[in-house]
């Protein structure tokens, strides 16, 4: 996971815009195969905003592009894998189960993965699902299933997160608010943001945050919008 992106997306003025997107191509290898292909990934990029829905707006493409082996679209997200890795992964690929979610978004590709493998956890759960809406926006049929999959997710990973760490707890739920707002899910997203204002912030960007969200619900509109950024 990126945790990169979530550490900074709280912060929507932080981040220099000296540091453009810079591309550049690496050679990754499937460990399914063991053949190599070329991903473009980026030696530095910066982030100056934040949609309603907790994707960064910055100078490189959100989420960050998870490189997939050919053919089965198996995200590879370690540099090595053990032997015993490799073979479980040949044999996951082949069953119907990754069939049936191979075409679908990476970070969709991923958390499935990641669930079957056992690596799983309640907050990669709504992480990975929150960034495959992302991916999704242009699609409504599949933006709306994984929303209605973040959800529950989120209610799942709330109380551990909110004990841990509350400033993500306040992203993850507005996130989630708003990605169930922008799906056409108005009473759900009205109901998250009421859990939210239940537990008062004093942080000015997150009641920002929240009293944007909460007129848009009321004027029932699933656009997809940035947080205006402080001067």
């Amino acid at each position: 996971m990126n945790k990169l992106i979530l550490a900074g997306a709280l912060a929507l003025g932080m981040a220099s815009a000296a540091y453009a997107g810079t591309p550049y191509p690496i050679k990754v290898e499937c460990p399914l195969t063991g053949e190599t292909f070329t991903h473009t990934a980026t030696a530095s990029y910066s982030t100056y905003g934040m949609h309603m829905d907790g994707m960064p707006v910055g100078s490189w493409t959100f989420p960050m592009p998870v490189p997939q082996c050919p053919g089965s679209r198996f995200p590879v997200t370690k540099e090595v894998y053990s032997d015993a890795e490799k073979t479980a992964l040949r044999a996951l690929v082949l069953t119907p189960e990754y069939a049936a979610v191979q075409n679908e978004a990476s970070y969709y590709v991923m958390d499935f993965v990641m669930a079957k493998t056992g690596e799983q956890t309640p907050e990669s759960h709504v992480w990975l699902l929150l960034q495959a809406t992302w991916q999704v926006r242009s699609d409504m049929a599949a933006y709306a299933r994984y929303a209605a999959e973040l959800a529950p997710a989120m209610d799942a990973a709330s109380d551990q997160l909110k004990s841990e760490d509350p400033e993500n707890w306040y992203f993850y739920q507005l996130s989630t608010a708003n990605v169930l707002r922008q799906s056409g899910d108005f009473d759900g997203a009205a109901q998250r943001l009421a859990v939210v204002e239940a537990a008062p912030s004093d942080q000015p960007m997150i009641n920002k945050w929240i009293e944007l969200s909460r007129a848009m619900i009321v004027a029932r509109d699933s656009r997809s919008e940035e947080i205006p950024r402080e001067d």
